[in-house]
Formats: structure tokens, C-alpha cells, sequence
């Protein structure tokens, strides 16, 4: 018998893709015994449709959904794959806000999700939901996704140090009030104001949309090197550097788990940012400051501004593979416009959902003692007016990444060289630079 004539390892290349290929039409077929699938990345959501779908299959029998709860970057990565393979492609799935861009590269024909603009027109619907959260989902005119969440951000305090400090979360309304406070009551190493991180982009990001700034502008043109961007980044690294006069704020080698609830509970960290998805996971987490955490509205930029921000958010997209639309329409609208569900599921997670009607319900009075009594619902839903957009790309992780490294380098300098006559070309060439290295990336394609 003649041997394969290209060599073992590519006869086994071969014989692996051809196995996997059966493998793979057999798996299809099994897996799609559903009317609807439907992919999360998110454990409490998974928790609360399996909660909520119950009377959805009641109301459509001989309807079945299959909910799976898949890894958030294991997600992604599958998704694409299916995609292009055209092969395991679900009905629905939720998709994280940073990565949700990247599914819009391509021409537009070529986007896998379903453009809804027309039904959420037709159905008024456009008027219903927080109109900002809509950004993160449009792309050349074209909505592609339901907001899950609006995600205001306030901040979690220390109520016995604040008291113990001669803190007043009320009148520390300004940033210039704030940072004065937080030299004042810094010991370094030992107890700074609030997590404000160094290398990390996270709260730098917070203070950019703050100030009306962001990575894109509407049209997808990168802006954090705008004057906004570098006016932000001035003013953000003196607070965290390390040998800065004005530092105010420190960061953890670890954003959370166990290094977090023990800078909360030894009073490390005076207060950290807190987005209403954040406020349930410093509950659960840090459960002993029972009682003893209280929130507090943002600082504003200038007396009377804005006083909150955004961290995070999920859109739910309908994919054009799905072969019942108008029923996935039908679950999607369920899940995310059902006003007493959505109360429920606030109740189960604190994260305020982008319809303002759904607001007037009792759940969003409810009193937590974990926040000493506050009324927590109530204070999210006030400030979710004020929650400023962002702008959707298939850029955005990479200038998420590209921002980061634009702080380490400034942070860098001003340890070394602090406000000297070079700091404001420094900052301006450095995120400038890096601005540029996306729009390197986005020039290779141009769509």
C-alpha cells in the first residue's frame, strides 16, 4: 500500500478534520431539537430566565427553549466560529458590552445579528428603553441589540470610617471636595479614599464618559486623545500615582474575590466605585460590612454635573440564522420589557433595567440593610437619567487595551518627573500615539 505522499502529520491533520466534521454534522442535528436556544455568559441571568421561562413555554405551547450558560470569552470565541462555519449557530445570545463591537466588523450584510431597528420603531419601543443605552448596539444607522441594563455607577463607602473620619458623603459633591478629603485622610499603603487603579483602565474610563468623552465617537472615529481624553488623563494620574503630593486612591493586584473583601473590610479602601451590578456582588462577597457600607452619588466634574457614570452593560441580539424570528422577537421582548419580571429580577440581581416604567415598582423601594437601610433602587433609578453613551466599535477592546497602556506610561513619567515643563506634551504624544495604533488597526479595514 503507498504511503500518504505529504507524511504522517498531515494524513493525521486530515483524518482529525474528517472525523470532526461527522462529529460535528451529528451534533448539529442533535443540538437543535430546541424552537429557540439561547446563550448567556452571566450566571444571575441564566438564573433568573430559568426562573422566568416557566410561564413564557405556558403561554406558547409546544414552544421549547434551551438556555445554556456558556463562558463569557468561551463565548465569544464560539460564536464567532459558529458564525463562520455557519454550524451551532444559537437563536439568541447575550453578549458583553466591550465585546459586542467586534461582531459588527464587515460589511453590513455580513452581520450576523439581526437588525431590529424597524421592530423597535414600529412597536414604539425605541421610546420605552433609556435611549443612551442603545449606543453600544448601533452600528452605521442600525440597531443590532436590546440593552439589557443601564449600569449607573455609584460609589460604596465605609459609613463608620467616613463617620470616624469626619466625612460627609453630602457634601463631598464635587471632585475638588472629594480629593481634598481623600489627601487628607490618606495613609499610604494603609488606607486610601476610594480603588482607583494605575495600570488598569476601568476608573479612568468611568471619569472619561463622566466628562462626556469616551473611545468612539457615533460615527466610529476613535476620540480618546481629544482634548476631553487628554484633559481626563491629566487629571486622573496625579491621583493615582504613588509619588504624587495629590494621590488619593490605590489599586490591588487583583480587581476582586478575596484581596477585595479584605481591603473593604480593613478599611484599605474608604469606598470603591460601584456600578448597581457591583452593589449585589460586595453583599455576597463582603457580607461582615453589613450594616456598615452606605452609597453615594458620583462627585460631580463642576458643581450641579453629572454625578454618575457607567461600567459594563449586555446587549441581547437575535441571530439571522434563527429560524423563528418573530418567536425569538416575541422571548426577547419577555425577558427584557415584562415590567413585574423585571422587578424580580432586580430584586435578585440590583441591576436596573432600561425601561423606566418598570421603575414605579415596589421592588425599587425596597429598603437593604446592607446599605444601612437605603433605598438603594431609588437612588440608581435617579441617576440613570444622567448616564452618558458609549459608542459602539469593533475597536473597542483593542482601544480599551491601547488606553491602559497609555496610563501606565504617564503614571510612569509623572512618578519620575511629576508636573514638570514636559508633562502635558508627554501625556498628549503618549495617548496620541496610542490613539493612532487603533487607527492603524481600523485603517486595515474599512468597514
Amino acid at each position: 500500500m503507498r504511503a500518504f505522499p505529504y507524511g504522517p502529520a498531515p494524513l493525521a491533520i486530515l483524518c482529525l478534520a474528517v472525523v470532526s466534521g461527522v462529529y460535528l454534522a451529528k451534533d448539529q442535528a442533535k443540538k437543535k431539537t430546541a424552537t429557540l436556544t439561547y446563550w448567556t455568559f452571566a450566571r444571575p441571568h441564566y438564573e433568573a430566565y430559568q426562573k422566568a421561562l416557566p410561564k413564557f413555554l405556558e403561554a406558547h405551547p409546544g414552544v421549547s427553549v434551551d438556555l445554556q450558560l456558556v463562558d463569557g470569552a468561551g463565548l465569544n470565541q464560539r460564536l464567532r466560529a459558529a458564525f463562520q462555519a455557519d454550524l451551532d449557530v444559537p437563536d439568541m445570545v447575550e453578549i458583553e458590552i466591550s465585546a459586542a463591537g467586534s461582531f459588527f466588523r464587515g460589511p453590513k450584510e455580513h452581520i450576523g445579528f439581526m437588525d431590529i431597528t424597524d421592530r423597535l420603531k414600529r412597536e414604539g419601543l425605541d421610546k420605552k428603553i433609556v435611549a443612551s443605552r442603545f449606543a453600544p448596539y448601533t452600528n452605521r444607522g442600525s440597531i443590532f441589540g436590546l440593552p439589557h441594563d443601564v449600569h449607573p455607577v455609584m460609589l460604596a463607602y465605609n459609613r463608620e470610617k467616613f463617620k470616624e473620619l469626619s466625612l460627609d458623603p453630602e457634601t463631598l459633591d464635587t471632585w475638588d471636595k472629594f480629593i481634598e478629603a481623600g489627601i487628607r485622610v490618606k495613609q499610604p499603603g494603609k488606607q486610601y479614599l476610594l480603588e482607583m487603579s494605575d495600570t488598569g483602565g476601568s476608573q479612568l474610563e468611568l471619569c472619561l464618559f463622566q466628562r462626556d468623552g469616551g473611545y468612539f465617537d457615533p460615527d466610529g472615529k476613535v476620540i480618546f486623545d481629544n482634548e476631553i481624553g487628554i484633559e481626563t488623563m491629566k487629571w486622573y494620574v496625579p491621583l493615582v500615582a504613588n509619588k504624587s503630593k495629590r494621590q488619593m486612591g490605590n489599586s490591588l493586584a487583583a480587581g476582586g474575590g478575596q484581596v477585595l473583601t479584605q481591603a473593604v473590610e480593613s478599611g484599605y479602601f474608604l469606598s470603591v466605585v460601584a456600578p448597581d451590578w457591583r452593589s449585589k456582588s460586595l453583599e455576597i462577597d463582603i457580607g461582615k460590612m453589613s450594616g456598615k457600607m452606605g452609597l453615594m452619588p458620583m462627585p460631580a466634574i463642576t458643581p450641579g454635573g453629572r454625578r454618575t457614570s457607567t461600567w459594563g452593560g449586555t446587549m441581547l441580539g437575535i441571530t439571522k440564522a434563527s429560524k423563528s424570528p418573530d418567536l425569538a422577537w416575541e422571548f426577547a421582548k419577555f425577558l427584557y420589557l415584562n415590567e413585574k419580571d423585571l422587578a424580580e429580577r432586580y430584586a435578585d440581581t440590583n441591576i436596573l433595567p432600561p425601561v423606566p416604567s418598570a421603575w414605579n415598582q415596589p421592588a425599587f423601594d425596597k429598603e437593604y440593610p446592607y446599605y444601612g437601610g437605603q433605598r438603594i433602587g431609588r437612588a440608581y433609578a435617579a441617576l440613570a437619567p444622567q448616564v452618558p453613551p458609549q459608542y459602539a466599535s469593533a475597536f473597542v477592546e483593542l482601544g480599551k487595551g491601547k488606553l491602559s497602556q497609555a496610563l501606565i506610561q504617564c503614571v510612569e513619567y509623572y512618578n519620575k518627573n511629576g508636573e514638570d515643563a514636559g508633562w502635558d506634551k508627554f501625556v498628549r504624544t503618549t495617548v496620541k500615539s496610542r490613539a493612532d495604533e487603533v487607527r492603524k488597526q481600523m485603517a486595515r479595514n474599512p468597514f
